[in-house]
């Protein structure tokens, strides 16, 4: 009794049962209507996010993933084939017509100029001063028209030197003989504008020592000498003008000289010879003029030997407007001539684009038709 183990306490009513919870336990379950699917955001899962640089995206939502857009791996964009020398192109035409309107506008003022003067001439013997002088009154506003006219030229000659700058520019874009031929005929405008240059200077000389001899009190021999050196001068400046005209013709031609078609290669001969004609025609007046008032100054007390030399000056007068309106007639048809050239040229530059070689009267073969 005192060496055996009691036996173990099972209380009052046995052992009791094992129980894992007090109402037994629940059966597994995760959620009360199931596992969830796996979202990893809101509206499916964000794009994966480069370290590249990106344009932007629109201000961030709560939950909301945006791609990153990044930037273009760079490349050189090729400009259109002949893109300068169709610019230039175009703003030569564009100065062409402007000096087109001008030489229309100097043609009329010659006109109506040279219908002022007839009318004076034979009505001079019946003049008396007042209205001679009004005459002379009327003369010098036509000129205002003669002056527009010059003013509105040399806005066009502005806008086909840019034409020329923009032909300089695509030099290269039509192979080494029209890059040649550009670059003789940029040194030939140099020569051209340094030759009008020249004539601006020499007219202004001759101008301003005429008008020296008007203050004052001239003599006869001062009026003489003044005359002489205006008839000089007139001379002088034409002979410039027949050699810039001439350099400037060429110049023109040469810039689009590997890119006219046969057809307008063929005009070039017609317009160097009507650019040409022109100056010479008016050289060839100024000469006439000189002849027409040589001889020697009328006495300034003797009204019947004024009213003579001033019918000699109204006839000088008369050839000094129609030779200019029928010169800028020529200069009309020179320039409607190469419009031709540059649509020539214009011709000629796409079809060597076409056919991708450098003959502007090669032909692109056509596409084989449908059998």
């Amino acid at each position: 009794m005192h060496g055996a183990a009691p036996p173990p306490y099972a209380g009052p009513y046995g052992t009791p049962p094992q129980y894992a919870a007090p109402y037994s336990a629940p059966p597994p379950y995760a959620a009360p209507y199931g596992a969830p699917p796996q979202y990893a955001a809101p509206y499916g899962a964000p794009p994966q996010y480069s370290s590249a640089p990106y344009y932007g995206y629109p201000p961030a939502v709560p939950g909301m993933g945006y791609p990153a857009y990044p930037y273009p791996t760079p490349y050189y964009v090729m400009p259109p084939p002949g893109e300068k020398t169709f610019s230039g192109l175009k703003f030569a035409k564009y100065g062409l017509v402007i000096v087109v309107i001008a030489n229309v506008l100097a043609a009329l003022g010659n006109f109506l100029l040279l219908g002022a003067v007839r009318s004076m001439q034979d009505s001079l013997a019946s003049m008396d001063l007042a209205q001679l002088l009004s005459s002379l009154a009327g003369i010098e506003a036509l000129s205002a028209l003669i002056i527009l006219a010059a003013l509105l030229g040399f806005i066009g000659v502005v806008v086909g030197l840019v034409g020329a700058f923009q032909l300089g520019k695509g030099a290269a874009e039509f192979g080494p003989n029209h890059q040649r031929a550009v670059r003789r005929a940029g040194a030939l405008i140099g020569v051209t504008g340094a030759l009008y240059l020249v004539w601006g200077l020499v007219n202004i000389f001759y101008s301003l020592s005429g008008a020296g001899a008007l203050l004052g009190a001239p003599t006869e021999a001062e009026i003489q000498a003044m005359i002489e050196g205006l008839l000089t001068g007139l001379i002088v400046t034409s002979g410039i003008a027949i050699v810039a005209v001439l350099t400037g013709a060429v110049a023109m031609s040469a810039l689009v000289e590997h890119l006219m078609t046969k057809a307008g290669r063929r005009r070039s001969g017609a317009f160097l010879g009507l650019s040409l004609g022109g100056a010479v025609l008016v050289f060839l007046m100024s000469i006439g003029i000189g002849l027409i008032l040589s001889g020697p100054a009328p006495s300034l007390g003797n009204f019947q030997a004024i009213l003579a030399w001033l019918g000699r000056l109204l006839e000088a007068m008369f050839w000094l407007a129609l030779v200019p309106a029928v010169s800028s007639l020529v200069s009309v048809g020179s320039l409607a001539v190469y419009n031709g050239m540059l649509d020539a040229a214009a011709d000629g530059a796409r079809q060597m684009i076409v056919s991708q070689t450098l003959d502007p009267d090669l032909r692109a073969a056509a596409a084989p038709g449908p059998a």
